[in-house]
């Protein structure tokens, strides 16, 4: 029995090791795995009081106190993990966030080692540094910063204010009612959280090689370059984001940092990789082996040719950071890219810190195929608009070099006419009153609409026949 009573100690103290696994998905930011986590800190804190109630261990391990030990625990996964989540997760001001934070830790610090934290009708007594619930709320519902930083600091204040709350395991003739409460609410934070409830299968079947080694992370949290300043943008880290599954093969790109000893630039290797084995099919490299040009956050596409394009940000001291693309066409050579275009150039410098000295930057990138036109891609990146405020470029790029069809349809007066949206922007609507010897003027006064992925000018005619042409 006295073995049974200390394995309840160990159980109580996993609670510890949990909270570790916790703090570590947070550090990366994997903010649903971290709740995933202090949820099942929860379920251990909620039982281990009645097993060890159950089996007397106060009387068969009178060495371990069990009250300091649940006490420590409860620190790390109700108040320090989830003090960390709320100040380095962006939901309070900036410049209010490490006060707050160690607000926090300092309230359910001395909120803890207070004697009449329970009052004798097992109540707890003020605000009971219910952190980890607070920040659930805080990310699912994410109010204005000022908003979140106030009532942070309501309910650090509140945690010394002598008012009743009610215990969920504790107070006997409430406790059938408390019970079905925390379920209900635990039910419901799993499902705001993840969604529906799956069971995801990670599996292993091998590691892509590349001849390039490269590190992780910049030797300097700000490491592009840029044209005005010499303070550098901050661009971020070797991590995948957002691979493509098409054609049974993956596809993803990322950041690197080359050479791997001593980084001087940053560039982007992109792979096709066989899902089955993990090896690489092929692989290429977007960069500029002088460093003069520094390329960082890529979002691939792949359409159903195996044609690929990626947009990402490039840093240089001769030009603004600015938004790029570059293509693969399914015919070109394995590992290869086209030459670089350009979708929009910034047109200021960029200098706004976040609270950790990062001069954050284009975190955000996405292309992708339009859904119904495998030949139209669309790409969102980041560009600065002045020195502390970005903008967002949105373009619909054509990789349709063919001469589209020109479909006119005549109705008495009403001429339509329609080419598709995958068409060149560049080409022209042109008309003619006369063929041959014609004489081509562009089309005007008339609006051109987007209908059924198709270009649709509809006029009328008012006098003799016209004819009708595409030009670029």
């Amino acid at each position: 029995m006295r073995a049974a009573a200390f394995s309840v100690h160990i159980f109580t103290a996993l609670g510890a090791g949990v909270a570790l696994i916790a703090m570590l998905e947070a550090v990366r930011e994997h903010w649903t795995n971290m709740f995933a986590w202090l949820g099942i800190a929860l379920v251990i804190d909620a039982i281990d009081g009645p097993i060890a109630r159950r089996l007397d261990v106060i009387r068969l391990q009178p060495n371990w106190s069990g009250e300091v030990l649940d006490l420590v625990v409860d620190f790390l996964t109700y108040v320090f993990v989830p003090a960390y989540a709320i100040t380095a997760s962006g939901l309070l001001l900036p410049l209010a966030a490490p006060l707050l934070g160690i607000g926090i830790v300092v309230s359910g610090a001395l909120y803890f080692a207070d004697r009449r934290m329970k009052a004798a009708d097992n109540c707890f007594r003020g605000f009971p540094a219910l952190w980890n619930a607070a920040a659930f709320y805080l990310f699912l519902l994410r109010p204005a910063p000022w908003l979140s930083a106030l009532a942070v600091a309501v309910l650090a204040a509140l945690t010394f204010v002598p008012f009743h709350v009610v215990h969920p395991v504790r107070i006997a003739h409430l406790r059938v009612l408390t019970t079905a409460a925390l379920i209900v609410w635990a039910l419901l934070a799993i499902y705001a959280v993840d969604g529906t409830v799956t069971a995801p299968i990670i599996k292993t079947n091998g590691y892509p090689s590349s001849p390039v080694t490269w590190t992780n992370n910049p030797p300097s949290i700000n490491f592009g370059p840029q044209l005005g300043l010499s303070e550098m943008i901050n661009t971020g880290d070797d991590r995948i984001h957002s691979p493509v599954y098409r054609q049974g093969t993956l596809w993803c790109a990322h950041t690197v940092y080359v050479p791997a000893t001593n980084p001087t630039r940053c560039a982007i290797q992109w792979w096709q990789i066989n899902p089955t084995n993990g090896a690489s099919t092929q692989r290429g490299m977007i960069e500029d082996t002088t460093g003069t040009t520094n390329f960082a956050y890529p979002s691939i596409a792949v359409n159903r040719f195996n044609d690929i394009l990626i947009g990402y940000a490039v840093f240089s001291t001769n030009q603004y950071p600015s938004a790029y693309y570059s293509f693969h066409a399914c015919t070109d050579g394995p590992g290869t890219m086209q030459t670089r275009s350009l979708l929009k150039a910034g047109i200021s410098s960029f200098w706004s810190l976040d609270r950790i000295n990062r001069n954050r930057w284009g975190d955000y990138s996405a292309t992708m195929f339009d859904p119904t036109d495998e030949n139209l891609v669309w790409t969102v990146q980041e560009i600065p608009r002045t020195s502390s405020l970005w903008g967002t470029q949105i373009t619909l790029i054509s990789l349709n070099t063919n001469r589209p069809s020109l479909t006119i349809t005549r109705t008495g007066s009403t001429v339509t006419l329609s080419w598709p949206l995958s068409a060149d922007p560049a080409y022209v609507l042109e008309s003619s009153p006369v063929l041959p010897n014609a004489t081509w003027t562009a089309v005007t006064g008339w609006p051109q609409v987007i209908s059924l992925n198709q270009r649709v000018v509809t006029m009328t005619l008012t006098g003799g026949a016209l004819y009708f042409r595409l030009r670029k």
